[in-house]
C-alpha cells in the first residue's frame, strides 16, 4: 500500500478514537411510561381518561445506553405528567435519590439500548416528605404518593383534609402499572434538573445527530507530516 495513503488512514483512525472518546461521558438516562387514568377520585385535577406519562431517570455512571444494569440506588428522579383540559396541566417533579426510591429488581438493556428487563416494582412507601417534590397545576399543599407496581391506585393526592387517586386503565387488570420493559420507552440522555425543583420538567427526547467535522485535503497533509515527524524523533530516541 502507498505509504501516504497508510499514512493518512492512521490519522483519521487516531482522530475517529478522539473525537467518540471526547463523546463517552457519563450522563443520566431516562425512560418513560404512558397510561391512561382510570377510577378517578380526582376528577377535577385527573379526570378519566387522560392520558399520563412516569419518566423515571437513572444514572449508573455509564456513558451510553447499551448493555447496561441500574438498580434501585441508581434512580436519580421522575416525573409524572398529563393534561387536565385544554388549559391546565399537571407536573409533578420527585427527587429519588438517596434511597427515596424504594422498590425491587434492577433496569438492564441490550447492546442495541433496548430495554431488557425492568424493576418489578418503584414505589415511595406512602406520601412523600414536601423537599422531595414539587406540583404545577395542583393545589397549593397537595401532598401525593404513587406507586409502579402493578397494583391500582398508581397516583394519588391529598389536599385541604381530602383526596382520592387513579388507577391505570391501560395498565395491569388491576389497575396498575405494567412493569414490563415493552411497554417502557428505550432509556434516552437526560439533560436538566433532576430533583423536585424541576417543575415543569421537559419530556427527553432524542438527541440530535451531530455534524462530524472533517480535514480537508492540505490539513490531512499536515496530520501526515506531524505524525512522520512523531514517529522519527521517537525512533530516534529509542536508538
Amino acid at each position: 500500500m502507498n505509504k501516504f495513503v497508510l499514512c493518512l488512514a492512521h490519522g483519521v483512525i487516531a482522530i475517529a478514537g478522539l473525537w467518540v472518546a471526547a463523546g463517552a461521558t457519563a450522563a443520566p438516562f431516562a425512560t418513560t411510561y404512558g397510561g391512561v387514568i382510570a377510577h378517578s377520585g380526582l376528577p377535577f385535577d385527573a379526570p378519566d381518561g387522560a392520558a399520563f406519562t412516569l419518566t423515571l431517570v437513572l444514572d449508573n455512571g455509564g456513558a451510553s445506553a447499551g448493555s447496561q444494569s441500574w438498580s434501585m440506588a441508581d434512580l436519580r428522579c421522575g416525573f409524572w405528567r398529563w393534561r387536565v383540559d385544554a388549559a391546565r396541566r399537571v407536573a409533578v417533579a420527585l427527587d429519588l435519590s438517596g434511597g427515596i426510591a424504594q422498590g425491587a429488581g434492577v433496569a438492564t438493556t441490550n447492546a442495541a439500548g433496548t430495554l431488557t428487563g425492568l424493576f418489578s416494582a418503584v414505589h415511595t412507601n406512602g406520601a412523600m416528605a414536601w423537599a422531595d417534590f414539587d406540583v404545577a397545576g395542583l393545589a397549593a399543599g397537595s401532598a401525593i404518593g404513587w406507586a409502579a407496581d402493578g397494583a391500582p391506585q398508581v397516583f394519588g393526592v391529598m389536599a385541604g383534609g381530602g383526596g382520592g387517586s387513579f388507577d391505570d386503565g391501560s395498565g395491569t387488570p388491576a389497575g396498575g402499572v405494567q412493569m414490563l420493559p415493552g411497554r417502557w420507552s428505550a432509556p434516552l440522555p437526560f439533560t436538566g434538573a433532576c430533583d423536585a425543583s424541576a417543575v415543569p420538567p421537559s419530556p427527553p427526547v432524542p438527541p440530535a445527530p451531530h455534524t462530524i467535522p472533517t480535514l480537508s485535503g492540505w490539513a490531512m497533509v499536515l496530520l501526515c507530516a506531524a505524525l512522520g515527524l512523531m514517529a522519527r524523533r521517537t525512533l530516534r530516541q529509542r536508538a
